[in-house]
């Protein structure tokens, strides 16, 4: 199991991260804390999230922020997350 952080925070996006390793590893996180603040636009947001999503079907990961829930995150960002999962789940 990893833990990894994506950009904006990091070099390198989930995606790129999941291709590179051969032997697909158990990620932790993928979720960007800077993703969920009220400074970042609703539509890039879900832009963002919709993405996510698409690149980590069929993968193994365990979705979650990967750096830590800030103060100035929005709480209702992480309940559309969840809801976004619960739909596409099968």
């Amino acid at each position: 199991c990893e833990s990894f952080t994506p950009l904006p925070l990091t070099d390198c996006s989930l995606e790129e991260a999941l291709d590179s390793w051969e032997t697909n590893p158990l990620i932790w996180g993928g979720i960007p804390s800077s993703i969920l603040e009220q400074r970042v636009p609703e539509d890039e947001f879900r832009k963002f999230i919709g993405s996510l999503l698409v690149s980590i079907e069929g993968r193994p990961i365990i979705l979650g922020i990967a750096d830590a829930m800030m103060t100035d995150n929005l709480v209702e960002r992480v309940e559309w997350i969840a809801e976004q999962i619960d739909f596409t789940s099968p």
